[in-house]
């Protein structure tokens, strides 16, 4: 029972250390869909609205961050539909522009919080689209934190099985030498007994019972 649980201790710190080590590199990422030929930003289009507004909220939470330039804002606009690569890239540039103007006037924000690409080809299967992509600081100090108590108190638990283990080999049976002692002692206790008063009672018949023929 005891390596069962020592092994189960070991599933599962296999299985929380790798999401540890995801959540010290967070990066996330946004997809703008446009129409084709077409450089207008649609909001309510495709799950535009959706992605947009989680991407403010989050650069609501890090504006400081991204106004100092610890944190830049990644722009990629891919497009793939015009005869030319100078015209796919005219188009992707006017395109990231205009997800750049969204955040630019609803938070605040400056083009010295971009870095800007654009690309004469696909992202993916996606053949219109701008990529916004926000790659937050590593908080390593609190990572590791995290990561070392995780690890301090798994180990505390396998010493405990180990130290169990090592109990119950120096004592082996100690458990059932306790339990068995006690019966016989209360067989000791009672047969003497028992067979003192079967001894007792024929001499106590002989000696007390009367002598009718006397």
């Amino acid at each position: 029972m005891q390596i069962h649980k020592f092994y189960l201790l070991l599933l599962f710190l296999s299985l929380l250390l790798p999401a540890v080590s995801m959540a010290q590199t967070p990066d996330t990422l946004y997809v703008f869909r446009f129409v084709s030929h077409k450089n207008m930003f649609y909001i309510p289009w495709k799950g535009n609205g959706t992605q947009l507004d989680h991407l403010l909220s989050l650069v609501e939470n890090h504006k400081a961050a991204i106004l100092s330039g610890e944190v830049p804002l990644l722009v990629d606009g891919y497009c793939v539909s015009e005869p030319t690569v100078a015209e796919n890239l005219k188009l992707a540039k006017i395109r990231s522009n205009r997800v750049k103007s969204e955040l630019i006037l609803s938070k605040g924000i400056d083009e010295n919080c971009f870095i800007t690409r654009n690309h004469a080809e696909t992202y993916g299967d996606l053949c219109h689209v701008v990529i916004v992509r926000l790659r937050l600081p590593q908080n390593g100090t609190a990572a590791n934190v995290k990561e070392d108590s995780v690890i301090s108190i798994i180990k505390e638990k396998v010493m405990e099985v180990i130290s169990e283990n090592s109990e119950q080999e120096a004592c082996p049976g100690t458990t059932s030498v306790g339990v068995s002692s006690e019966k016989p002692l209360a067989s000791s206790e009672t047969h003497p007994s028992y067979r003192l008063a079967l001894r007792a009672n024929p001499l106590r018949w002989a000696t007390l019972t009367p002598r009718t023929g006397c």
